[in-house]
């Protein structure tokens, strides 16, 4: 027998005996304590019921535990790896590579999302412009993961960076890296702080180019892609040399912190890490022959089903008299010939294809077996690592194998009664169908084909940078693979025990702001901006220090962003839009919020110490303290008064300071005023700044 662990080592008797033992500490009314009295037989009852239930929870198992945290919304997820490879050299031509083709990082397989078609390019230079003044950058964007600033604070002065590449640029895609100093959010909505006008050389002017920019304007690494029209010339430029040339030139800038760029990589493609057993492709037929955009190795089994009435019938496999033709290319894809004076037949304008590619190593593995036809019916598919999988159930109908396609789904029980779904089942590898309650149950006697087998490592996947140095398929002599940053995005499924951190953090994740420490913390999560402070201030509050009226239940969020050349950085428009976006979606209804920008007050401070040592080292410790105390920078926060008496102490109190021999404090600004006690009362939307410090030393 299975010995069940203890949540509660506490058994029944005790817990009886317990109980019993408090009744004297509660009441003095209650004198009988025997069996038979009704109050002692409550206790037993629930002293039963805990006992019982502490014997269930110890004896819950891994399924059961994660069916509770399934309530909770926290499931095991899973992806594979996604990683940006860098191709290079190929000196002349294009880089075409089907979907499919593989990499290699040691044994770990990554394969290419999508097919790419690219021009073979490198960067011939990167270039900064302020003001007609032209900064080579091309020596340190990065160069040992370097980066570079491009534009400038400067409103009044022209600014752009320039790309220059050794091919032309039409339809060409590249990636730029983009520094993340200050832990920006990622951008969502479409943000851009800085708006940038996208252009290309003609050979005479600067062409509007049409561009697609993941980076958002340069916040966030990310492809830039550029639209194949139009015609692009060398530039041949005094300061910025030749070569192809496009240029990103700043027209609005609401920039808080400038961005700084590393590579650019002109030939970058993405991949996933997974190994594919066997694909299909979908496609729909308009006559001549189909292309398949995907890899298809010699050795593949390859199959043609064409869709009628909902289903699809086989016109091409093994063993079966072909209705059509199939001939692998030399570029790694596949050609589907149809030929009505050959076969005799073609599709239909416009009907739907399907083509299977299986390696011939995993063909009879992929048969799982023949439906039963009862519910929740479970077969075997004996393979480790599986990330995606997809099934055909296959029947015969006048000689001809006929299919339909049935789709993975994460939960079979929330699917429609009607839908062709299955699950998998990683932990005992089976596949699990419908039970005509969740999921359709499907018909006995259909023969079940998984035509989608792809497996991944997951979280293992993520490799470092400099790692994926292979290619493992066919292609133009001289072409070399690396990839510049670290693989991401790979995540492995989580047991139980790993979900408490979660747990945690989803119980006390702000989804309401209701205090003030939750509106401090939704307002530093908007998306793209990176804020520095935040104060919030009840609308009675303001009204007593600022007088006017306010609505009733106002909220002031008071917010002080990042700003890398503004010392005292004012909230713009744009960056309150889109606090209050953020803010809306989690506000009490009753609630009415306000976005402020912080005001400043600036504090001056005078004095005359006697120092034991009038040494430097004793000066700069002196003037930090005073920093501390009355400056923002220094860690002095919203409303926060600057009391002359505590000042006085901790100045007597350095080691370094002999005497305070005088001392004063005065302000300037709206946001603040001195008192008559001489101390600085700082009003709750202001945060304090040392204007002046002018100590005497002795």
């Amino acid at each position: 027998m299975l010995r069940v662990p203890k949540l509660d080592d506490v058994s029944y008797e005790r817990l009886v005996e317990r109980l019993r033992g408090k009744i004297s500490l509660l009441t003095e009314e209650w004198t009988d304590l025997n069996h038979h009295d009704p109050g002692i037989t409550i206790l037993q009852l629930y002293a039963w019921l805990t006992d019982t239930l502490d014997y269930y929870l110890d004896a819950t198992g891994e399924v059961h535990r994660l069916k509770y945290l399934k309530l909770l919304g926290l499931a095991p997820q899973r992806s594979a790896a996604l990683c940006h490879l860098s191709l290079t050299g190929v000196a002349d031509g294009e880089i075409d590579l089907p979907g499919g083709t593989r990499f290699a990082a040691g044994d770990t397989v990554f394969e290419l999302e999508k097919s790419c078609r690219m021009r073979n390019n490198s960067l011939a230079g990167l270039y900064g412009e302020t003001g007609g003044v032209f900064t080579d950058l091309t020596p340190f964007a990065g160069l040992d993961g370097g980066f570079s600033p491009v534009f400038t604070h400067d409103l009044q002065a022209q600014s752009a960076v320039y790309f220059l590449f050794t091919a032309p640029v039409g339809g060409s895609r590249f990636y730029v890296e983009v520094e993340n100093r200050y832990g920006r959010t990622p951008p969502e909505g479409g943000l851009r702080l800085g708006e940038l006008a996208w252009e290309c050389w003609d050979g005479s002017h600067w062409r509007e180019a049409s561009v697609e920019d993941e980076t958002q304007g340069f916040l966030q690494s990310g492809f830039v892609t550029l639209a194949p029209d139009g015609e692009t010339a060398p530039l041949d430029h005094p300061e910025l040399g030749r070569g192809y040339a496009v240029r990103a030139r700043l027209t609005v800038n609401h920039y808080d912190v400038l961005p700084r760029l590393g590579r650019v990589l002109p030939c970058c493609v993405q991949a996933r890490q997974v190994y594919t057993h066997a694909h299909t492709t979908s496609c729909t037929y308009t006559g001549g022959d189909v292309i398949l955009d995907k890899r298809v190795r010699p050795g593949d089994s390859i199959s043609v089903g064409v869709e009628e009435g909902g289903s699809y019938v086989l016109w091409y496999d093994a063993g079966l008299e072909p209705w059509c033709e199939v001939e692998l290319l030399p570029d790694g894809r596949a050609a589907i010939r149809f030929d009505e004076a050959r076969f005799g037949r073609v599709p239909l304008r416009d009907a739907r294809l399907l083509v299977t590619a299986m390696e011939e190593r995993v063909a009879e593995e992929a048969i799982l077996g023949v439906t039963n036809g009862l519910a929740a019916q479970r077969l075997a598919l004996d393979a480790e690592h599986i990330s995606r999988i997809g099934l055909a159930l296959v029947e015969e109908r006048d000689g001809r194998p006929w299919f339909e396609v049935w789709e993975l789904c994460d939960e079979i029980g929330r699917a429609p009664c009607d839908a062709k779904v299955f699950m998998w089942d990683a932990g005992s590898r089976e596949v699990v169908f419908g039970d005509a309650i969740g999921g359709l149950q499907p018909p006995a006697g259909r023969t079940v084909v998984a035509i989608e087998i792809e497996t991944s490592l997951l979280g293992e996947g993520n490799v470092r940078r400099g790692q994926v140095n292979a290619i493992l398929d066919p292609v133009a002599p001289g072409l070399k693979v690396t990839n510049p940053a670290d693989a991401f995005g790979g995540v492995s499924p989580k047991d139980s025990s790993q979900f408490h951190a979660e747990i945690e953090e989803k119980l006390t994740r702000v989804t309401r702001a209701v205090n003030v420490s939750d509106y401090a913390a939704l307002v530093k999560q908007t998306p793209g901006l990176i804020i520095d402070r935040v104060a919030v201030i009840s609308g009675r509050a303001y009204e007593a220090v600022y007088g006017g009226t306010m609505p009733p239940n106002t909220v002031l969020v008071a917010v002080q962003p990042v700003h890398e050349h503004e010392p005292r950085p004012v909230l713009n428009e744009l960056y309150a839009q889109r606090i209050r976006a953020h803010l809306e979606r989690y506000r009490l209804l009753t609630t009415n919020i306000e976005v402020i920008p912080a005001r400043y007050l600036a504090v001056e401070i005078y004095g005359r110490l006697l120092l034991r040592e009038n040494t430097r080292e004793a000066r700069r410790r002196v003037e930090e303290l005073l920093r501390s105390c009355a400056d923002f920078s220094g860690g002095c926060d919203f409303g926060r008064p600057i009391v002359y008496g505590r000042l006085f102490s901790l100045l007597e109190m350095l080691d370094c300071v002999r005497k305070v021999e005088r001392l004063s404090l005065e302000c300037a600004g709206l946001g603040g005023m001195r008192s008559e006690q001489g101390d600085i009362v700082v009003h709750p939307d202001t945060l304090p700044w040392l204007a002046r410090l002018e100590i005497e030393y002795t």
